[in-house]
């Protein structure tokens, strides 16, 4: 782990994380269980995927193109020249689409040596209020070291409406794409000609992106020479961070708050709220998955992700599915909490 991000990386936390994948590796352990040669199966598949994926043009299928083809080693990052080539033709292909632009952002801002302006200009033409957009401008002005610069980009971060990366959106448009190739099955054939689960596996994880643009404003905010005006401007996008459509977003909002926000004021408040809130319903989505019903849970988040705009909604609908309660019982906390003030 880079040192220089060790504190942006406590952000965000391991029962979110563990809501966003645990649907995926639950399925992989299974069926690594089932079938020893499992991995080797998952690796062809997933280049025959890619092949057929390749030679599709519509957006959805891009996309999904571009999510198979996402790092494993450092899932934050987008690596692969082929995942950007397939988003900017993605963006061609369908240049109305919010989520098809954020994610494209979103990737370039995490593979290094990307130009973000043009496609920071596409979100914020086509999706005006949309504060992802400016994370471009942060990263130009960070890379500069010119605090002016770093100053007035977090200003209009401040004044966003809001920031949304369209997981729900990108992750069932993707799924479908998969869904619809001759090759999107379960790569053990023996166990299920078609698993949903898989589908789920393969696109889960991806708003990590999303974090490889936030980690600027972490570090800016962080600075010891920060003036006041800086660090309200940063608690406002934290803020505003805690109502994203991405749990890890919500994630990072609530906990960087924590950890700049005197404790005793509202912010910290509403921020540990978050924090609860999205810490439980990792928890209980981790104590509701059984080996018997598995196989049934990504198909109902997937449904609900069809309906719900935001992944924390969609999230509360998979746990009604479950008949568990999504809000936690008044005496449940988290099991670590950000310290205040702590850098």
């Amino acid at each position: 782990m880079n040192p220089a991000l060790t504190d942006f990386d406590a952000s965000v936390s391991s029962a979110v994380l563990g809501a966003i994948g645990a649907l995926g590796l639950l399925a992989a352990c299974t069926a690594a269980r089932a079938d020893p040669q499992y991995g080797e199966r998952y690796t062809v598949w997933q280049a025959q995927l890619t092949t057929a994926l390749t030679a599709q043009s519509d957006a959805d299928s891009l996309v999904a193109l571009a999510l198979l083809r996402r790092s494993v080693t450092e899932p934050r990052y987008f690596t692969d020249a082929t995942a950007l080539d397939a988003l900017n033709a993605a963006a061609a292909a369908a240049p109305e689409n919010r989520a098809v632009a954020a994610l494209r952002l979103q990737a370039c801002l995490a593979a290094q040596g990307c130009d973000a302006t043009e496609p920071a200009a596409h979100v914020q033409r086509i999706d005006p209020g949309n504060g992802i957009a400016d994370f471009a401008s942060l990263r130009s002005a960070t890379q500069s070291g010119d605090a002016t610069q770093i100053d007035a980009a977090l200003a209009s971060l401040a004044n966003a409406l809001a920031f949304n990366i369209y997981f729900n959106a990108n992750t069932v448009a993707a799924t479908d794409a998969l869904s619809r190739t001759r090759l999107a099955a379960e790569p053990n054939q023996r166990r299920s000609g078609k698993a949903v689960e898989w589908l789920v596996a393969v696109t889960d994880g991806y708003s990590l992106y999303g974090t490889a643009a936030v980690e600027d404003i972490a570090k800016a905010c962080r600075d010891p020479a920060a003036t006041d005006a800086r660090r309200a401007n940063c608690l406002r996008t934290f803020a505003t961070l805690q109502g994203s459509d991405a749990m890890v977003l919500q994630s990072v909002g609530a906990n960087q708050t924590l950890r700049h926000a005197a404790p005793t004021i509202a912010a910290a408040a509403a921020a540990r709220e978050t924090r609860r809130r999205l810490d439980w319903y990792g928890e209980s989505l981790a104590g509701a998955m059984k080996p018997w019903n598995f196989r049934q849970i990504p198909a109902a988040l997937l449904a609900a992700r069809r309906v719900h705009a935001r992944e924390e909604d969609a999230q509360r609908a998979l746990l009604a599915h479950l008949k568990v309660s999504a809000e936690p019982p008044a005496d449940w906390k988290p099991l670590t909490e950000p310290v205040a003030g702590r850098d």
